[in-house]
């Protein structure tokens, strides 16, 4: 065996997941951010496949669709292709399926795992496959681990040559046999050849009425085909995710996992347990991370930050260096330069951009907007759909109203250098302020402000002398319908 040889992987995706209780398809579920099967998937990505197969019968189509949609997007290079499994009757069935596109005597290996076990890294499949081509008798390598509680996993039993010679299915194993330790994972690689002969010998003589995988390893071990063990370390690699405290588990693992991580790159993070960090989160040294942060997605935070409490970030976020990130929500696409103050309570989503040294504060969003250098707009606006220059300052509750509910339309409104929009404005879409333009407070602007002019949109003042004294003389009428009579 060579590892020059060419490997399919073949990922079994067809079940329902019935102890999720849910109508999303079990591989659907998410996982801090992607879906199990994009995780299972991306950790095969790295090992050069020839092609990855998708074995799907649940929801197919669901499935088919937002996979195929997710490796356009992302632009994964290995091939995908799905096998329709229908009706699903047990693994051994699901491995069948690869007749329908592989001739019996192809020269390919299988690499065969679960779209249900998103926590395997690259690195256990590089570790199988130079363990299956290191040696070279071996047409069948089997992964197994050992569990501290091994109830429902399938016992692997060994030889005195340490090769497998069964695997028995829990509800098939013996008081005595359900001692053993050492579990099958459900992860294989294989000679296709001796493979699809070996599945044409299987039956369904066992508790599930189903085509077990598992009696492969028995059938090619008495054919004299050696089976080799290739011991994984960690049981926490293997979890399978069957229902919502399992995934609530996998959660926990990856965002731990990942916080070790960039601990030990450098990221001060005050109670990780109390935060989630999924695994494509990068963050930059002397960075801190107060408690209650969600970062999660393609998130990318620069040196000497300090990030929360209380803070997420969903999506293709960018923090540059020495910005504070206080209890805001950040989603979508977002890039904050450096030196700029976001929050507390404040929303960044679709398409903002925030330039240096700005503020952005609470209770302000900002949508579909880029802010120039060392702008503010301190509390209580919103910015949808703006240009805005540099040195521009946002009164309190002012707001561009890009939205006409009529005509259903957006439009985009610029905010040039150096303007000051006061407090309580309105900018009435599309208009332009030009450069070092003033917008007086309690404005209603529709129309465009020329450079250095000062624009009011308002109803002159006027005051009524004595009214105050006047309103408090007027009669009143009392709880009981009669007219209270002013004091004398």
């Amino acid at each position: 065996m060579t590892a020059s040889r060419q490997t399919i992987g073949l990922v079994l995706a067809a079940g329902k997941g019935t102890r999720l209780k849910s109508d999303l398809p079990k591989v659907l579920h998410n996982l801090l951010g992607k879906p199990l099967l994009v995780r299972v998937i991306e950790a095969l990505l790295p090992l050069q496949l020839k092609e990855i197969v998708v074995v799907v019968g649940h929801q197919a189509e669901a499935v088919e669709t937002a996979l195929a949609d997710y490796a356009r997007q992302v632009g994964w290079k290995t091939p995908l292709r799905f096998l329709l499994q229908q009706p699903q009757l047990g693994t051994g069935h699901a491995v069948m399926q690869l007749n329908n596109v592989l001739a019996k005597d192809e020269a390919v290996d299988v690499l065969i795992t679960c779209g249900d076990m998103p926590l395997i890294p690259t690195q256990r499949y590089e570790t199988l496959m130079s363990a299956y081509h290191n040696h070279t008798e071996s047409m069948l390598a089997v992964a197994t681990v050992q569990y501290a509680d091994p109830t429902g996993y399938g016992r692997v039993f060994f030889d005195d040559h340490d090769y497998v010679h069964r695997i028995v299915e829990h509800k098939d194993a013996n008081a005595v046999e359900q001692q053993q330790t050492w579990c099958n994972t459900g992860i294989y690689l294989g000679s296709w050849p001796t493979l699809s002969k070996t599945l044409e010998q299987l039956g369904d003589d066992n508790a599930q009425r189903e085509y077990y995988l598992t009696d492969v390893v028995a059938l090619m071990y008495k054919a004299g085909k050696p089976v080799q063990a290739v011991r994984w370390p960690d049981e926490e690699d293997v979890l399978g995710i069957n229902s919502r405290l399992q995934l609530s588990q996998a959660t926990s693992i990856l965002s731990r996992r990942t916080a070790e991580r960039l601990m030990e790159e450098g990221v001060s993070i005050n109670q990780p347990d109390s935060s989630t960090f999924a695994p494509e989160v990068q963050v930059g040294p002397d960075t801190l991370i107060h408690p209650g942060c969600v970062l999660e997605g393609p998130v990318v935070v620069g040196q000497q930050c300090e990030i929360g409490p209380s803070t997420t970030m969903r999506g293709a976020i960018t923090i540059h260096d020495h910005c504070r990130i206080v209890t805001a929500h950040l989603e979508k696409q977002v890039e904050v330069a450096s030196h700029t103050y976001v929050g507390p309570y404040a929303h960044l989503r679709d398409n903002a951009s925030i330039g240096p040294t700005c503020r952005i504060g609470n209770f302000v969003e900002v949508k579909e907007a880029v802010i120039g250098a060392r702008s503010n707009a301190a509390h209580l606006c919103y910015l949808g759909d703006v240009d805005v220059g540099d040195d521009v300052n946002m009164g309190a509750g002012s707001i561009v109203a890009n939205y006409d509910p009529v005509r259903d339309i957006k439009t985009r409104s610029t905010i040039e250098t150096g303007v000051k929009v006061g407090c309580n404005s309105v900018l009435i879409s599309p208009v332009t302020l030009h450069q070092d333009s003033s917008v007086a407070a309690g404005s209603v602007i529709t129309d465009d402000v020329g450079s250095g002019e000062l624009a009011i949109a308002r109803c002159r003042q006027s005051t009524i002398e004595g009214w105050v004294g006047k309103a408090k003389n007027t009669t009143k009428t009392t709880a009981s319908g009669k007219p209270k009579q002013p004091a004398s």
